[in-house]
């Protein structure tokens, strides 16, 4: 029961937004008392950290099965993690805002969360495009990784998207998946060696 409620609070925060959600809702959609909601959790913040910390869960293996069986092209590789965070941003576009305001611990929590996925997993497959000569040694991998990391953590943002002038934005997708592939293509160009 407490993972269907985990379940059923993840989906409703990514559609709605955490403070648009109440735990009469989530108990009315199980079908429960909100009794039994309250006796495998004692309040919705609660649950909130046990909604982040099954995200980043889930976050994490769809990466690790990435890296556990890899695409024989490496390029391939680095576009199925992105493909794997592109997700992971579209389906936090309701969420993380609405975090922002309600629950600023909670979302710098999921923030946090994202990047070191990002990070740790990031580094690992620069290091490994270095060691199979995909990526030129010595190149700026740690900046782009950073550049990488804002341009996820902005197209995330609306107010963000909002501000970019209409002459600029017209030459690119703002859809989270293609912008961040946009962006990889771009950084990778800069990282690759010259004869390739």
């Amino acid at each position: 029961m407490k993972n269907r409620i985990i379940q059923e609070a993840k989906e409703q925060y990514m559609k709605f937004g955490y403070g648009k959600v109440t735990m009469d809702e989530i108990a009315l959609e199980l079908g429960i008392s909100k009794k039994t909601l309250y006796n495998h959790f004692e309040g919705k913040e609660a649950l909130l950290f046990e909604v982040i910390n099954q995200l980043k869960t889930e976050f994490e293996g769809d990466i690790q099965k990435i890296e556990n069986n890899p695409p024989e092209d490496f390029k391939q590789e680095i576009e199925s993690v992105l493909s794997v965070l592109g997700n992971w941003i579209s389906r936090l576009s309701n969420f993380l805002p609405d975090l922002k305001r309600s629950m600023p611990q909670a979302y710098e929590l999921l923030v946090k969360y994202r990047n070191d996925v990002v990070l740790s997993h990031g580094m690992t497959i620069l290091k490994k495009g270095e060691h199979l000569g995909y990526v030129r040694d010595g190149a700026k991998s740690n900046l782009a990784l950073f550049v990488f990391l804002i341009a996820a953590e902005k197209i995330s943002e609306s107010k963000y998207l909002q501000a970019v002038p209409n002459e600029m934005a017209s030459g690119f997708d703002t859809q989270p998946q293609p912008f961040l592939k946009s962006v990889l293509e771009l950084l990778y160009e800069g990282l690759k060696p010259e004869n390739q």
